[in-house]
């Protein structure tokens, strides 16, 4: 009784990507995505040393961006060998979404560099449509598993090449093109 919920639970998650600017400098670079998501997380022991969690989520902004996603996430308790009762759990994860985004604020998503056709192109009805795949690291701290704060890059592998997006970081040879924070609720 004292240890809470059972290994299922629904987390209700509000996060928000940034995107690098541009290496040019003079470019304009993807405004900041603001998402709600929500799905399923499963704790494979009472202890909850490793989580998996599914989501899906969407995104908009009036006039600006619409988007939807789905997204799977592998935690990774890193202290200690179960969740605590009196103080903050730090978790590790990994994950990938893929994402669909449209609108006039996506056209520095799109992999063409950006000019006079493109734009006014975008202008034109719903605007520009895109869809990618990312993959995802990062920290999350959670306090009783109810709520958590979260950290995150996120790699974007078809806009690795883009003249439109930059790069905030790089491991290895795998650039991070995306910074996100996330605040989750879990019930």
């Amino acid at each position: 009784m004292l240890r809470g919920k059972g290994p299922l639970s629904v987390p209700l998650r509000f996060a928000v990507r940034t995107y690098a600017r541009p290496r040019g400098g003079d470019r304009i670079g993807p405004p900041p995505f603001v998402w709600l998501e929500s799905g399923v997380e499963l704790g494979t022991t009472q202890a909850k040393a490793w989580t998996g969690s599914l989501l899906v989520g969407y995104s908009f902004v009036p006039q600006a961006y619409q988007g939807v996603m789905a997204q799977g996430r592998v935690n990774r308790l890193i202290t200690g060998r179960a969740r605590s009762l009196t103080r903050p759990d730090v978790y590790l994860f990994l994950g990938a979404a893929a994402m669909s985004v449209w609108g006039p604020a996506t056209l520095p998503l799109l992999k063409e560099p950006l000019n006079a056709d493109v734009l006014i192109a975008g202008l034109d009805g719903e605007g520009p449509r895109t869809s990618f795949g990312t993959l995802q690291v990062g920290l999350d701290l959670r306090v009783g598993s109810r709520i958590g704060m979260s950290t995150f890059l996120e790699t974007i592998p078809d806009l690795a090449n883009s003249a439109n997006v930059g790069f905030y970081g790089q491991l290895f040879t795998v650039e991070f093109q995306s910074l996100g924070t996330e605040v989750t609720f879990w019930f």
